[in-house]
């Protein structure tokens, strides 16, 4: 019963558009993707994980799924301060952690 309320917690704690980024970059993951907010005092942060195979370009892909989260983020009304990606390469160590500055979509 209790996993059962943990589970329906963090499916309502998912932002709106996790569905499509998970469909637009989910082939070229690993893992499926995950994004989570933190919201303190200097304003919304968007965190996005990514689990990639050894032979992905990450930062390329990385640079992507930020632009995509800001793009979405927009449009839902919960536009962040700052948007991370994690990158979890296999075989490559440690975790690295890019910072997607915002950049106006093309009309």
């Amino acid at each position: 019963m209790m996993r059962h309320l943990v589970d329906l917690e963090c499916e309502r704690r998912e932002p709106p558009f996790l569905p499509a980024l998970r469909v637009q970059f989910g082939a070229r993951l690993v893992q499926p993707l995950r994004l989570r907010e933190e919201v303190a005092a200097g304003g919304r942060r968007w965190i996005a994980t990514l689990h990639v195979a050894a032979e992905t370009d990450a930062a390329r892909l990385a640079e992507s799924v930020g632009r995509e989260v800001w793009l979405h983020a927009h449009r839902a009304e919960q536009v962040p301060s700052e948007v991370l990606v994690r990158v979890h390469q296999e075989a490559a160590g440690p975790a690295t952690t890019i910072s997607v500055p915002f950049s106006q979509p093309l009309r």
